[in-house]
């Protein structure tokens, strides 16, 4: 299928399931090996969050009338809290 934003390919997003640490309550990285990872094969539970990014950003040309066009490095991720198994 036809690109909707041309010149991003999958290959550039990163999915990494992150997990909340309840005693500094600060949100990182899963480990996805053994029983403290998140990997439920493995003994694992569900990560608390899953983050998805773009990696190295994404060159975005931004338009503004009566402006010279300039193009900027759009550095987008969004995390959201997992609800799966």
């Amino acid at each position: 299928a036809d690109p909707i934003v041309q010149g991003l390919t999958p290959d550039a997003i990163t999915v990494t399931p992150e997990r909340l640490d309840a005693d500094t309550g600060s949100i990182g990285a899963c480990d996805c090996s053994g029983a403290s990872g998140c990997l439920a094969s493995d003994g694992g539970r569900a990560p608390d969050y899953v983050l998805l990014s773009i990696d190295g950003g994404y060159p975005f040309r931004v338009q503004i009338p009566f402006q010279t066009q300039q193009t900027i490095q759009l550095l987008p991720h969004v995390r959201v809290p997992f609800g799966g198994q």
